[in-house]
């Protein structure tokens, strides 16, 4: 029996059909006395069952054939073209075995069952070449009812230890012995709660720019167009490996049910789950199209299975402002990227001075990937340019975060924002220097009401003292100097307008010139230094 309906992940009417059939399957299998795919696997002369398919951890539940005298359980065995270790013996599993006379068992076993070797009588030989075995790991009398001349040789920098567990396990016998002897491999730390060391999580994908962008794809990395006072967005973001969520390995499922089958990369899956999770987590060299389903009780075929990795993930984020930018005090906010706003009790932000530090305690909480799919994350936070900005103003973002099995912290780069400074010297018709005078400064912007935009001039600075004069933070744009006070016995001047037309590039001011309209432009090197962005000119009041 066999169907097959095209169906595609995006249409659901197809995918509650598919679900309605997958039932159906289910039932009828169960009518015929069928069931699906258990995770057993033979292997040599051993019977074995996935205990994690994450870790690629399997345990030895019994021989193949009643007629084996010499049982090896190896350090690994393999499925589907995948290493998977032995780590585990299941209790029981060769109790009162008569065959049974010489057992070796492998380097990954940690876990011995109870009574796992009761009562073997003819075991004469045991060979233990594991050192991961402690008393809490080994199960009540496995040893007991052996051969009564039983040798067990074992590692002999374990011999001690080993002694002792395997006699309070049931080794008492008078003529059984425990020997040891060398074995060419490093002594292995227990790893019952080790986290995998060797498992190599790719980095994340990260962004970083100067705009208030809900995604991975903006870079706007250096801006010339804010002035003293404006807010300026600033967005980092990041999306972390597939691999950091779990991975996909094999499986052989028994042919007595349903399956998919991808159209593009032709793999097939046994299960709703495991089809829905390829939506998210794309197999490599697959991408996202239409699937077959279908139905065939004939034979097993190879499923691809999604291994889950729940181990939480912390991650750390670090901004650093420079002197002439301020943050925003509760600004802050953390984006998925579908620009849904993520609940800011999943995060944490401190701020120290010019450091911003974002803490999130578990990246794969739900907060932040609903379901099966890892998504992309963006943090916004406003930034206000101040009177003492640069000519060059960098703004620098890291990455720190722990899967498990370390910390590792990547650079996300930097953003620059330029702004020009202008020296004002006020002085008399004489050129003599005056004190005492006050202004405040202007610029022409475009504001928007509703759906209406217009131009308003715009104060963005008060009260500005001193000679001379120092106004930083000025980009492109039309502004106007205003003497709010003039020194005692002088007049004010009339408002003072200008133009600024300023470019940076690679930490660098490539352009920078100021026209007040009433006079030539300013050119370098007369008036203006392309490396402090400063301009410098000259009021005078009668």
């Amino acid at each position: 029996m066999k169907n097959t309906i095209k169906t595609n992940k995006k249409e659901l009417t197809a995918a509650f059909a598919i679900i309605l059939m997958m039932l159906t399957a289910i039932s009828i299998a169960k009518i015929l006395g069928t069931t699906f795919a258990d995770n057993t696997f033979e292997y040599a002369n051993g019977e074995y069952i996935i205990t994690d398919d994450a870790q690629l951890e399997v345990q030895f539940t019994g021989v193949s054939k009643k007629t084996v005298t010499s049982v090896v359980i190896p350090a690994t065995i393999k499925i589907n073209e995948q290493n998977y270790k032995v780590t585990g013996i299941k209790a029981n599993v060769l109790k009162s075995n008569k065959k049974v006379k010489k057992l070796t068992v492998g380097e990954n076993v940690r876990v011995i069952g109870k009574k796992a070797f009761y009562g073997c009588k003819n075991l004469k030989s045991i060979t233990i070449n594991t050192f991961n075995l402690k008393s809490k790991t080994v199960g009540t009398a496995a040893f007991k009812g052996l051969n009564a001349k039983v040798v067990v040789t074992v590692p002999e920098n374990k011999l001690a230890a080993y002694k002792k567990i395997f006699k309070a396990k049931g080794l008492t016998g008078k003529k059984q012995a425990v020997k040891g002897r060398k074995i060419e491999t490093e002594e292995k730390e227990d790893k019952n709660e080790e986290l995998d060391p060797n498992r190599d999580i790719p980095s994340p994908t990260t962004m970083f720019t100067i705009d208030d962008y809900f995604g991975l794809m903006s870079n706007i990395r250096e801006e010339d167009g804010y002035s003293v006072g404006d807010s300026i967005p600033i967005t980092a973001g990041f999306q972390m490996s597939d691999l950091m969520y779990g991975k996909w390995t094999t499986r052989t499922a028994d042919g007595n049910g349903f399956w998919f089958r991808c159209n593009n990369c032709q793999k097939m899956f046994d299960n709703q789950d495991d089809y829905n999770r390829s939506v998210g987590y794309l197999i490599d060299g697959c991408s996202d199209t239409s699937y077959v389903f279908g139905q065939d009780y004939s034979k097993p075929f190879t499923a691809w299975h999604w291994n889950p990795d729940d181990r939480a993930c912390s991650a750390t984020f670090h901004i650093r402002l420079p002197e002439g930018l301020s943050y925003k005090e509760g600004s802050l906010k953390m984006f998925r990227m579908i620009k849904k706003e993520v609940e800011s009790s999943a995060y944490h932000v401190d701020v120290n001075g010019q450091d911003i530090s974002i803490t999130v305690d578990n990246i794969k909480d739900t907060a932040f990937h609903p379901g099966h799919i890892a998504d992309d994350i963006s943090f916004t936070l406003d930034t206000e340019l101040n009177s003492n900005a640069a000519a060059i103003n960098t703004v620098t973002a890291s990455m720190s975060y722990d899967n498990g099995t370390g910390v590792k912290t990547l650079d996300m780069g930097s953003a620059i924002i330029y702004a020009a400074t202008m020296k004002f010297r006020n002085t008399d018709i004489n050129g003599n220097d005056i004190s005492g005078a006050k202004f405040a400064l202007y610029k022409y912007k475009t504001l928007k009401s509703g759906n209406v935009y217009y131009d308003k001039w715009v104060k963005v600075l008060d009260n500005i003292t001193g000679n001379p004069c120092v106004i930083a933070g000025l980009s492109n744009g039309k502004y106007r100097l205003v003497q709010t006070a003039a020194p005692d016995g002088y007049k004010k001047m009339s408002n003072y307008e200008f133009n600024i037309s300023m470019s940076g590039s690679g930490g660098n001011i490539d352009n920078l010139s100021v026209d007040d309209g009433n006079r030539y432009p300013w050119e370098y090197p007369w008036d203006i230094d392309l490396e402090t962005g400063v301009v410098s000119t000259t009021i005078v009041n009668n």
